[in-house]
């Protein structure tokens, strides 16, 4: 299991902000806080988990359905990608924590 969310890091790291918005929105102030706020929180430790794994490992390439390049969508990971994950989840994390106070 753990090689599979190693492989999956990419996509994951897109994925939990993107999947978590439209529910925060449609869950109003209440509920919505909490679901922003519960986004950020595990965006960082999915945004260390791939710089650690492109630090061990190296570039990681994610091709979206299965298709590579030119035809479909790669996600490529490498050392500046991994620390720009990182450094956004970061500010990510302090904004959504400013905007709920």
């Amino acid at each position: 299991m753990a090689e599979w969310i190693t492989w999956q890091l990419p996509a994951l790291v897109i994925l939990v902000p993107f999947t978590a918005a439209p529910f925060a929105y449609l869950l109003g102030t209440g509920y919505g806080r909490q679901t922003a706020l519960l986004s950020a929180v595990l965006s960082q430790p999915l945004a260390v988990l791939l710089a650690l794994t492109v630090m061990r490992e190296g570039t990681i390439r994610y091709e979206v359905g299965g298709w590579g390049g030119p035809l479909g969508i790669d996600f490529v990971a490498d050392g500046f990608t991994a620390t720009m994950v990182l450094v956004t989840s970061v500010v990510g994390l302090f904004v959504t924590v400013y905007g709920l106070s």
